[in-house]
Protein backbone atom coordinates (compact mmCIF):
# COMPACT_ATOMS: atom_id res chain seq x y z
CA UNK A 1 0.00 0.00 0.00
CA UNK A 2 2.84 2.01 0.73
CA UNK A 3 4.41 1.85 -2.35
CA UNK A 4 1.40 2.12 -4.67
CA UNK A 5 0.53 5.74 -2.80
CA UNK A 6 3.75 6.74 -3.48
CA UNK A 7 3.53 5.67 -7.31
CA UNK A 8 0.12 7.70 -7.05
CA UNK A 9 1.53 10.77 -5.97
CA UNK A 10 4.27 10.65 -8.49
CA UNK A 11 1.61 10.74 -11.28
CA UNK A 12 -0.47 13.70 -9.68
CA UNK A 13 3.27 15.41 -9.18
CA UNK A 14 3.73 14.97 -13.33
CA UNK A 15 0.15 15.97 -14.28
CA UNK A 16 0.27 18.71 -11.97
CA UNK A 17 3.88 20.04 -13.30
CA UNK A 18 2.52 19.47 -17.16
CA UNK A 19 -1.10 20.84 -16.35
CA UNK A 20 -2.56 18.28 -17.72
CA UNK A 21 -5.71 17.13 -15.73
CA UNK A 22 -7.76 14.03 -14.94
CA UNK A 23 -11.74 13.87 -14.74
CA UNK A 24 -12.47 13.49 -11.12
CA UNK A 25 -15.84 11.03 -11.66
CA UNK A 26 -13.28 8.81 -13.72
CA UNK A 27 -11.37 7.48 -10.53
CA UNK A 28 -11.21 6.22 -7.51
CA UNK A 29 -8.66 5.58 -4.95
CA UNK A 30 -7.90 3.50 -2.23
CA UNK A 31 -10.60 0.52 -2.95
CA UNK A 32 -9.77 -3.12 -3.13
CA UNK A 33 -11.91 -4.09 -6.42
CA UNK A 34 -13.11 -1.74 -9.45
CA UNK A 35 -15.76 -2.96 -11.77
CA UNK A 36 -14.33 -2.70 -15.21
CA UNK A 37 -16.38 -2.69 -18.22
CA UNK A 38 -18.88 -5.38 -16.81
CA UNK A 39 -16.06 -8.09 -15.10
CA UNK A 40 -15.18 -6.72 -11.36
CA UNK A 41 -11.37 -6.35 -11.08
CA UNK A 42 -9.44 -7.16 -7.78
CA UNK A 43 -5.91 -8.13 -6.85
CA UNK A 44 -7.12 -12.31 -7.01
CA UNK A 45 -8.34 -11.62 -10.82
CA UNK A 46 -11.17 -11.25 -12.48
CA UNK A 47 -14.54 -11.53 -11.28
CA UNK A 48 -18.37 -11.79 -12.71
CA UNK A 49 -20.65 -8.88 -11.30
CA UNK A 50 -23.39 -10.12 -9.82
CA UNK A 51 -25.91 -8.02 -10.87
CA UNK A 52 -24.49 -8.90 -14.72
CA UNK A 53 -25.37 -12.59 -13.18
CA UNK A 54 -28.71 -11.36 -11.80
CA UNK A 55 -29.55 -10.22 -15.09
CA UNK A 56 -28.81 -13.45 -16.77
CA UNK A 57 -30.97 -15.29 -14.37
CA UNK A 58 -34.00 -12.78 -14.41
CA UNK A 59 -34.07 -12.86 -18.34
CA UNK A 60 -37.49 -14.31 -19.91
CA UNK A 61 -37.53 -16.87 -22.29
CA UNK A 62 -37.30 -14.95 -25.60
CA UNK A 63 -39.68 -14.37 -28.12
CA UNK A 64 -37.95 -13.50 -30.86
CA UNK A 65 -34.75 -13.32 -32.47
CA UNK A 66 -33.62 -9.83 -31.28
CA UNK A 67 -34.52 -11.17 -27.48
CA UNK A 68 -32.06 -13.84 -28.42
CA UNK A 69 -29.42 -11.74 -29.74
CA UNK A 70 -29.69 -9.51 -26.53
CA UNK A 71 -29.28 -12.85 -23.94
CA UNK A 72 -26.53 -14.76 -25.73
CA UNK A 73 -24.54 -11.13 -25.87
CA UNK A 74 -24.87 -10.83 -22.43
CA UNK A 75 -24.02 -14.51 -21.58
CA UNK A 76 -21.01 -14.72 -24.42
CA UNK A 77 -19.16 -11.86 -22.78
CA UNK A 78 -18.89 -13.79 -19.60
CA UNK A 79 -18.31 -17.29 -21.66
CA UNK A 80 -14.65 -17.23 -20.83
CA UNK A 81 -16.58 -18.23 -17.11
CA UNK A 82 -18.55 -21.02 -18.49
CA UNK A 83 -16.89 -24.22 -19.33
CA UNK A 84 -18.52 -25.83 -23.09
CA UNK A 85 -20.29 -22.26 -23.48
CA UNK A 86 -20.45 -22.99 -27.71
CA UNK A 87 -21.61 -26.71 -26.86
CA UNK A 88 -24.28 -25.80 -24.18
CA UNK A 89 -25.61 -22.36 -26.56
CA UNK A 90 -25.32 -24.44 -29.54
CA UNK A 91 -29.13 -24.96 -29.94
CA UNK A 92 -29.74 -21.36 -29.57
CA UNK A 93 -27.56 -20.19 -31.92
CA UNK A 94 -28.97 -22.50 -34.37
CA UNK A 95 -32.13 -20.08 -34.23
CA UNK A 96 -30.48 -16.75 -35.39
CA UNK A 97 -29.97 -18.56 -38.63
CA UNK A 98 -32.35 -16.47 -41.40
CA UNK A 99 -35.82 -17.74 -40.67
CA UNK A 100 -34.78 -20.24 -38.14
CA UNK A 101 -36.32 -19.09 -35.17
CA UNK A 102 -38.34 -21.41 -33.64
CA UNK A 103 -38.47 -22.31 -29.88
CA UNK A 104 -38.27 -25.69 -28.74
CA UNK A 105 -37.97 -28.01 -25.82
CA UNK A 106 -34.12 -28.14 -26.76
CA UNK A 107 -34.05 -24.44 -26.62
CA UNK A 108 -35.35 -24.11 -23.30
CA UNK A 109 -32.82 -26.73 -21.76
CA UNK A 110 -30.06 -24.84 -23.52
CA UNK A 111 -31.60 -21.22 -21.94
CA UNK A 112 -31.75 -22.90 -18.72
CA UNK A 113 -28.15 -24.65 -19.01
CA UNK A 114 -26.55 -21.29 -19.64
CA UNK A 115 -28.39 -19.78 -16.86
CA UNK A 116 -27.48 -22.35 -14.08
CA UNK A 117 -23.58 -22.78 -15.76
CA UNK A 118 -23.18 -18.79 -14.65
CA UNK A 119 -24.35 -19.40 -11.52
CA UNK A 120 -21.73 -22.47 -10.98
CA UNK A 121 -19.13 -20.82 -12.58
CA UNK A 122 -15.71 -20.10 -11.04
CA UNK A 123 -15.49 -16.67 -9.57
CA UNK A 124 -12.43 -15.58 -10.83
CA UNK A 125 -10.46 -15.60 -13.72
CA UNK A 126 -6.65 -14.25 -14.27
CA UNK A 127 -6.60 -11.25 -15.38
CA UNK A 128 -6.57 -10.22 -18.99
CA UNK A 129 -4.92 -6.68 -19.96
CA UNK A 130 -6.29 -4.45 -22.87
CA UNK A 131 -3.90 -5.90 -24.94
CA UNK A 132 -5.29 -9.03 -25.35
CA UNK A 133 -8.58 -7.79 -27.58
CA UNK A 134 -5.64 -6.65 -29.93
CA UNK A 135 -4.23 -10.00 -30.14
CA UNK A 136 -7.45 -11.87 -30.50
CA UNK A 137 -8.23 -9.99 -33.51
CA UNK A 138 -5.40 -10.22 -34.87
CA UNK A 139 -4.68 -13.91 -34.58
CA UNK A 140 -8.18 -14.20 -36.13
CA UNK A 141 -7.53 -12.13 -39.40
CA UNK A 142 -3.93 -13.11 -39.75
CA UNK A 143 -4.20 -14.64 -42.73
CA UNK A 144 -5.86 -11.37 -44.43
CA UNK A 145 -3.16 -9.02 -42.23
CA UNK A 146 -0.05 -10.60 -43.53
CA UNK A 147 1.96 -7.95 -46.47
CA UNK A 148 -0.20 -5.56 -46.02
CA UNK A 149 -0.70 -2.40 -43.70
CA UNK A 150 -4.11 -2.58 -41.10
CA UNK A 151 -4.67 0.14 -38.75
CA UNK A 152 -6.09 -1.00 -34.85
CA UNK A 153 -8.05 1.22 -33.51
CA UNK A 154 -8.89 1.88 -29.59
CA UNK A 155 -9.77 3.86 -26.75
CA UNK A 156 -7.12 3.61 -24.94
CA UNK A 157 -4.97 5.98 -24.74
CA UNK A 158 -1.63 3.56 -23.91
CA UNK A 159 -2.56 1.12 -27.00
CA UNK A 160 -1.28 4.01 -28.59
CA UNK A 161 2.22 3.61 -28.11
CA UNK A 162 2.03 -0.26 -28.33
CA UNK A 163 5.33 -1.01 -29.56
CA UNK A 164 7.18 1.53 -26.96
CA UNK A 165 5.67 -0.23 -24.17
CA UNK A 166 8.37 -1.52 -21.81
CA UNK A 167 7.65 -5.73 -20.93
CA UNK A 168 7.33 -5.92 -17.54
CA UNK A 169 5.62 -8.90 -17.50
CA UNK A 170 4.85 -12.83 -18.98
CA UNK A 171 2.16 -12.25 -20.45
CA UNK A 172 3.65 -9.11 -22.37
CA UNK A 173 6.50 -11.51 -23.55
CA UNK A 174 3.96 -13.90 -24.84
CA UNK A 175 1.50 -11.55 -26.77
CA UNK A 176 4.05 -8.91 -28.02
CA UNK A 177 6.14 -11.51 -29.95
CA UNK A 178 2.85 -12.77 -32.14
CA UNK A 179 2.67 -8.46 -33.38
CA UNK A 180 6.27 -8.96 -34.84
CA UNK A 181 6.23 -8.99 -38.65
CA UNK A 182 2.89 -6.97 -39.50
CA UNK A 183 2.26 -3.67 -41.03
CA UNK A 184 0.01 -2.04 -38.40
CA UNK A 185 -0.36 1.54 -36.58
CA UNK A 186 -2.35 2.11 -33.75
CA UNK A 187 -5.00 5.40 -33.50
CA UNK A 188 -6.53 6.52 -30.67
CA UNK A 189 -9.82 7.75 -30.25
CA UNK A 190 -11.67 9.18 -27.79
CA UNK A 191 -14.48 7.07 -26.16
CA UNK A 192 -17.51 9.47 -27.03
CA UNK A 193 -15.70 8.77 -30.72
CA UNK A 194 -15.93 5.20 -30.95
CA UNK A 195 -19.64 4.39 -31.55
CA UNK A 196 -18.51 0.56 -30.68
CA UNK A 197 -19.82 0.82 -27.62
CA UNK A 198 -19.46 -2.32 -24.42
CA UNK A 199 -22.62 -4.14 -25.00
CA UNK A 200 -23.40 -4.62 -21.65
CA UNK A 201 -23.72 -0.86 -20.74
CA UNK A 202 -26.90 -0.48 -23.04
CA UNK A 203 -28.73 -2.97 -21.55
CA UNK A 204 -31.93 -1.75 -20.60
CA UNK A 205 -35.34 -3.43 -19.60
CA UNK A 206 -34.05 -6.75 -20.18
CA UNK A 207 -32.83 -5.91 -23.69
CA UNK A 208 -29.18 -5.63 -24.92
CA UNK A 209 -29.54 -2.73 -27.79
CA UNK A 210 -25.85 -2.59 -29.25
CA UNK A 211 -24.02 -5.60 -30.34
CA UNK A 212 -20.30 -5.53 -30.78
CA UNK A 213 -19.37 -5.49 -34.78
CA UNK A 214 -16.49 -7.59 -36.77
CA UNK A 215 -16.08 -5.67 -39.92
CA UNK A 216 -13.03 -6.43 -42.17
CA UNK A 217 -11.55 -4.29 -45.31
CA UNK A 218 -10.04 -5.73 -48.13
CA UNK A 219 -9.37 -5.52 -51.42
CA UNK A 220 -8.66 -9.52 -51.79
CA UNK A 221 -11.59 -9.78 -54.35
Amino acid sequence: MAAHKEHLRVALQILRKHNLFAKRSKYIFGVNEVDYLGPIISGEGVSTDPSKVRAMLEWHVPKNVKELMGFLGLTGYYRKFIKAYGIISKPLTNLLRKNGFTWTEQATVAFKSLQAAIVKAPKQIQVAKELLAVIMAVEKWRPYLIGRHFTIGTDHFSLKYLLEQKITTPFQSKCLPKLLRLDYEVIYRKRKENTVVDSLSRITGGELLAMTVTQMRTDLL
